[in-house]
C-alpha cells in the first residue's frame, strides 16, 4: 500500500465502528449463568401495565399459571383458559379460549388488548421486585404483580 494512502486507511479503519448502530433488544434481557429457575405457578398475577394503556380501570386483567401447564384468569371482561410452554425464559401461550359475555366497550376493548397481547408473547423476566413482565418480538407487552 502507498504510504500517502495509509493515514486515511487507518482513520477510515478506526472511525468506522464509531458510527455503528445496534438495535434495542426486544427481548427480556438475559439472567446470566446463575439466575436460580423461575417460576410461575402458585400464585394469581394482576396486570399492571398493559401494552399501550396508560392506566387499567376497575378488576385488572390476571394470569395463574398451573403447574400443568395450564393458564387461566381473567382478560378485562370474561375468563380465558388455555395452555403455556416455559423454556427457561421462553414462554408461549397456546390454545386459548374464553367465556363470550358482553360487557361495557372500556372493558371490551381492555379483553382485545390482553388476548391479543397473550398471543404475542414470546418471553418473560421476573424482575428484582417480584413483578413479571411479559415480552414479544415488540418489546414488553405487559407487566403483572403477585
Amino acid at each position: 500500500m502507498p504510504r500517502s494512502l495509509l493515514p486515511a486507511a487507518l482513520l477510515l479503519a478506526f472511525a468506522l465502528p464509531a458510527f455503528a448502530q445496534t438495535a434495542p433488544p426486544a427481548a427480556p434481557p438475559s439472567p446470566g449463568p446463575a439466575a436460580p429457575a423461575l417460576k410461575l405457578s402458585g400464585a394469581e398475577w394482576k396486570v399492571t401495565r398493559l401494552a399501550a394503556l396508560s392506566a387499567i380501570e376497575g378488576e385488572a386483567p390476571s394470569l395463574s399459571f398451573g403447574k400443568d401447564a395450564r393458564v387461566s384468569g381473567a382478560s378485562g371482561c370474561n375468563r380465558y383458559m388455555g395452555g403455556y410452554t416455559q423454556d427457561g425464559q421462553s414462554l408461549t401461550f397456546t390454545e386459548l379460549a374464553g367465556t363470550m359475555m358482553a360487557c361495557p366497550p372500556a372493558r371490551m376493548e381492555l379483553e382485545q388488548r390482553m388476548l391479543g397481547a397473550l398471543g404475542e408473547v414470546t418471553g418473560f423476566l421476573i424482575t428484582p421486585g417480584g413483578a413479571l413482565e411479559l415480552y414479544g418480538a415488540a418489546g414488553l407487552l405487559l407487566r403483572a404483580e403477585r
